[in-house]
């Protein structure tokens, strides 16, 4: 008998609650690797950029959170001063961290990662709407004492054409 073989559905931790992460379908995968390629490229040999890699900001509370952002950025500084088990699940929020949304995305949720990626090092966050062609980014502006006032968020009409050719988004 024919065995298929599949990954379980990725879960997300916040504040100890469990969310399932949305698997992505081609216009979210499409939008995820052209922003990754993007941040890449900017970046250049300053650090490296990966997709869906677990984090673990705030691991020593005693609530567990575990981020997976679609696109991370994390900068060679900050890699160079964790062990080789923390690479693998870096114990804190990546410098630049994007969500890609899916249609079926909680946004109160994705509001409160925002929110907690810039409370634990995140420099950026870029929350992509597809659907809308719009980037939403937030940015942490000073010391994280008062989140909400020290973001700064700002949101740009993405340049499809320049991103992914427009005819590719599955319109």
């Amino acid at each position: 008998m024919p065995t298929t073989l599949h990954d379980l559905p990725e879960i997300e931790y916040l504040d100890g609650q469990p969310h399932r992460k949305v698997s992505p379908r081609l216009t979210h995968g499409r939008v995820q690797l052209a922003l990754a390629t993007a941040i890449a490229r900017a970046a250049g040999t300053r650090g490296v950029t990966v997709t869906e890699v677990r984090f673990a900001p705030d691991s020593s509370g005693a609530s567990k959170t575990e981020l997976v952002p679609d696109v991370a950025y994390i900068s060679n500084e900050r890699l160079a001063s964790l062990t080789d088990g923390q690479r693998e699940k870096p114990p804190f929020s990546p410098d630049i961290a994007a969500e890609v949304r899916s249609p079926s995305d909680d946004l109160r949720h994705l509001q409160r990662k925002i929110t907690r990626y810039l409370a634990t090092g995140a420099i950026l966050v870029l929350d992509v709407d597809p659907s809308q062609r719009l980037v939403h980014g937030e940015q942490r502006v000073g010391p994280a004492i008062d989140e909400q006032r020290r973001r700064r968020r700002r949101t740009a009409r993405i340049d499809a054409e320049r991103l992914v050719p427009v005819g590719d988004l599955g319109e």
